[in-house]
């Protein structure tokens, strides 16, 4: 801001860069420190350190490419943490609110689309026997129930949301990984075919083409795109400067 260019670091660590993008927001200087930020932003955010990354210092980054307005960035970051949180999504950084509620509410409605399945397949295998034998049903069924309690998933169904939360990958490879008994039907020497793969396929099929980042892009939060209901107001800001 003062001219001495030649001072000013060209890296530095992920840190300092989100207290940086604290006062530059807060000031709304951007266009000041705008030639330095490239420099900033490429020294200490790699694509492939994202999903590597805890959820806090991808929230860090996400601030900082929001301030910036690094789009692509931002829209990469996103996809990572509704992948990877498997906690409310909340920070101290003085993020608009309307940000962290949209990126929560998506969290939960992705994860909710795995939990309404493993469930209903619970549900069906406890009232019905699907068309084939009552052993089938009751060996498949305590399958399903041994390895829903052993990844954490209560059972019954919880009221509301599972007091033990899980992300979107995780529940994703928990639900392709299901193991089906194996067992054989007197007089057979094959095994019976009833799998849990014949009954997951469709609904993973769908989930896997559901786009993540839907409504929760930066272009979604950009003045003209938030409907009036859902106006962008930014927090305190002061606090983050005392």
């Amino acid at each position: 801001m003062h001219g001495h260019h030649r001072r000013v670091p060209k890296t530095m660590e992920l840190s300092l860069l989100t207290e940086i993008a604290i006062l530059v927001d807060y000031y709304m200087c951007h266009e000041i420190v705008e030639m330095f930020a490239e420099n900033w932003i490429a020294s200490v955010i790699q694509e492939d350190e994202i999903e590597g990354s805890d959820c806090q210092a991808n929230i860090s980054r996400l601030f900082t490419s929001w301030v910036f307005e690094k789009t692509e960035l931002f829209n990469s970051i996103v996809y990572s943490i509704l992948k990877l949180a498997a906690r409310p999504i909340r920070t101290d950084l003085p993020l608009p609110s309307t940000i962290l509620d949209s990126l929560e509410q998506r969290r939960q409605s992705l994860t909710q689309r795995f939990l309404d399945n493993l469930y209903g397949l619970l549900d069906s295998s406890w009232s019905s026997d699907g068309g084939c034998h009552t052993e089938c049903t009751a060996m498949m069924l305590g399958m399903l129930i041994k390895q829903m309690l052993s990844f954490g998933l209560e059972v019954p169904s919880p009221m509301g949301r599972p007091a033990e939360e899980k992300s979107f990958l995780h529940l994703q490879e928990f639900s392709t990984q299901l193991r089906s008994p194996r067992w054989h039907e007197d007089g057979y020497s094959y095994s019976h075919n009833c799998s849990f793969k014949n009954k997951t396929d469709c609904w993973l099929k769908t989930i896997s083409k559901v786009d993540i980042c839907h409504g929760v892009r930066l272009e979604d939060f950009k003045p003209g795109a938030v409907s009036p209901k859902k106006k962008i107001k930014k927090r305190d800001r002061g606090k983050y400067l005392s």
